[in-house]
Order: structure tokens, then C-alpha cells, then sequence
């Protein structure tokens, strides 16, 4: 897919699951060739309607804090790098950032694990 704010075409990955979850939709609602397959009630996902969405969902939640679409790629960033140890060159090529430097300022992980380092005793 072509990405509109940079026109990098990038590959799009999706796992066993989502690929389920997408065939039993199309299976239940048949869309034309060229329908969106995420749709609002005006057309195409937007991502301010997405972050409208996130928002929403955030503040029934009841949690504190600003978010937005954006909190989604974010968050699943710092989970693949944190809880399952995914190596920053992955993440970067994901991102699509040109250096790793960038990736680890983006996920804000950098100082949590230099600190890390200190606490380790000996």
C-alpha cells in the first residue's frame, strides 16, 4: 500500500486471526471489488474519525490522558519491544523510521531501560 504522508509503498502484514476475522466478515456481508473494508456511516474510515473513536472508547474506559489514533501505534510499538523483546531495526522498518535512535524517542522506552541497567545488582 502507498502511504499517503510519506508515498512509500510498505507492505501490510496481518496475522491468522485478523485474516479469520476479515473472511467471516466478508462471508456474512459480501462488498463490491472496490468498497472500503472499514466504513463509517459517511464512507472510508478517516483517521480523525478513528481518533474520535479511540477517544470515546478512552473516556468510558475512564482513563486519564490524551488519546488518539495515534496511542494505538504507539502502544503496540512499546508492547512488541517490552513484553516480547522485538528488536528495534524490526520496529523501525515497521514504523517506517529512518534511524533507530527515532523508533526508541517514538516508544519513549530508551531511558526506562538505561535505568533498568542501574537497578541490575550484581
Amino acid at each position: 500500500m502507498k502511504q499517503s504522508k510519506t508515498g512509500k509503498f510498505r507492505s501490510v502484514t496481518v496475522n491468522g486471526a485478523v485474516v479469520k476475522a476479515i473472511s467471516q466478515y466478508l462471508a456474512a456481508c459480501p462488498l463490491p471489488d472496490d468498497a472500503f473494508l472499514f466504513q463509517g456511516k459517511r464512507g472510508c474510515l478517516t483517521v480523525p474519525t478513528v481518533s474520535t473513536m479511540v477517544k470515546t472508547w478512552c473516556q468510558h474506559a475512564g482513563l486519564k490522558g490524551k488519546y488518539g489514533s495515534h496511542s494505538l501505534r504507539k502502544t503496540w510499538g512499546y508492547w512488541q519491544r517490552m513484553e516480547r523483546g522485538t528488536a528495534v531495526p524490526l520496529l523501525m522498518e515497521a514504523f517506517g523510521h529512518a534511524t533507530q535512535q527515532q523508533t526508541l524517542a517514538y516508544l519513549g522506552i530508551q531511558a526506562e531501560e538505561i535505568a533498568q541497567i542501574y537497578e541490575l545488582e550484581l
